[in-house]
């Protein structure tokens, strides 16, 4: 039994080679007959999947690639972000709790804010001192009064007495 399964191909190249072909051309003819009846062939045996394989096949392969490139690509940005977390931050903001302390990072800035708390924390308290100091000028103007009505009354029982 011959090895060609096609007998197309084995009627082909022997008329060739009996009409007096050159046996290199009457070889090449009988390769090229044999693979389009291997086709043939083959496209007998799967029937319809024979047309619909390579093009599985195609998007098979792609959707493996595009697996394995997410995965990868997952991994990497994973680990970035793993790495982010535990480094420490370059410099934590405190969030403002006034309209302008966000201007509080300049030291410039930083010291004509004190300058401006002091003066006011000074005029309070010179306000505080002077009202103090008015309150107290009133107590000793009343006391002195009080001494010197106690002094009349303490006259007028003497000559009483005398």
């Amino acid at each position: 039994m011959p090895r060609d399964k096609c007998p197309e191909v084995l009627t082909i190249a022997s008329s060739q080679i009996m009409a007096g072909a050159n046996l290199r051309q009457a070889a090449t003819h009988r390769i090229a007959l044999h693979s389009v009846c291997r086709t043939r062939l083959h496209s007998r045996t799967m029937g319809p999947l024979a047309n619909i394989l390579p093009t599985l096949m195609f998007f098979a392969g792609c959707a493996l690639l595009t697996t394995i490139l997410l995965r990868r690509s997952y991994r990497y940005f994973q680990k970035r972000t793993r790495k982010r977390v535990s480094e420490p931050a370059i410099e934590k903001q405190p969030r403002p709790d006034q309209s302008w302390s966000g201007i509080q990072k300049d030291t410039v800035a930083h010291v004509e804010r004190q300058k401006v708390e002091l003066h006011d924390m000074s005029r309070d308290v010179s306000g505080q001192l002077n009202s103090k100091m008015l309150l107290l000028q009133q107590l000793i103007a009343k006391s002195d009064q009080q001494i010197e009505q106690m002094e009349k009354l303490l006259n007028d029982l003497q000559e009483q007495r005398a």
